[in-house]
C-alpha cells in the first residue's frame, strides 16, 4: 500500500482501504460457508494496510512541535478502537 499511496496519494489509499475493510468485515460476518469466510477474511488482510500510510500521512501533516503528541494519540485511539 505504500507503493500505491506514493503513486495516487495518501488520502486515495485510505479511503479505498476504509472501503475495503467495511465490504470485507460485512461479507465475513454474513458468510454462509466456511470458504466464504476464509476468502473474506483473506481479503479483508489485503485491504487492511493503513496504518503504515496513516503514519506516513501523520509525518507529513505535522511539524517538529506537535509531531510527538500526534503520534501517541494515533497508537491510543488504536487502543481504544481494539476494547
Amino acid at each position: 500500500w505504500g507503493w500505491v499511496s506514493d503513486r495516487i496519494g495518501r488520502k486515495p489509499v485510505l479511503l479505498i482501504g476504509l472501503c475495503g475493510t467495511i465490504v470485507t468485515t460485512v461479507a465475513f460476518g454474513t458468510a454462509e460457508t466456511f470458504w466464504v469466510a476464509v476468502l473474506a477474511r483473506f481479503a479483508w488482510g489485503c485491504s487492511n494496510g493503513n496504518v503504515g500510510v496513516a503514519k506516513a500521512l501523520i509525518g507529513e501533516i505535522t511539524d517538529e512541535s506537535n509531531q510527538a503528541k500526534a503520534f501517541s494519540l494515533f497508537g491510543l485511539c488504536g487502543s481504544v478502537g481494539r476494547v
